[in-house]
């Protein structure tokens, strides 16, 4: 199943320990495991194995194109996003299409106001994954 996300290239080649698109991060880096037998409800699974695909694949070192293959993997994944996180998820879609718009990304877009709401997004989606993907 893994196939139905593409695998995005990268330019600046992958990073040594990927952060998780969404969801927490292990303690040793790279994203968090679930718990000892913990499965997803069914209506969250096919989202959770999706979230899992894109946690797994390699990320890129430049903060700019880890946005714009963080969009390409959130467009991916979006048909399979639950309703109840899908105004999230839209948020987080917005700002990485907005960023790639822009052609760059620092740490000064970071902290911009208009952020505050994708902030927000960012943690209820993380949330979201940790409590029925997670466990």
């Amino acid at each position: 199943m893994d196939a139905a996300i593409p695998v995005v290239r990268l330019k600046t080649g992958p990073t040594q320990t990927n952060a998780p698109y969404l969801g927490s991060q292990s303690p040793t880096g790279g994203s968090a495991a679930a718990g000892a037998g913990f499965k997803p409800a069914t209506a969250d699974q096919v989202f959770c194995w999706a979230v899992e695909v894109i946690n797994s694949r390699p990320q890129p070192k430049d903060e700019f194109e880890e946005v714009v293959v963080a969009n390409r993997y959130f467009e991916a994944i979006s048909p399979y996003v639950p309703s109840v996180v899908s105004g999230e998820f839209a948020t987080l879609v917005d700002f990485t299409v907005a960023v790639s718009a822009q052609g760059s990304f620092n740490e000064t877009d970071e902290v911009n106001d208009n952020d505050r709401n994708v902030a927000a997004a960012v943690e209820a989606l993380n949330a979201f994954v940790d409590e029925r993907c997670l466990g």
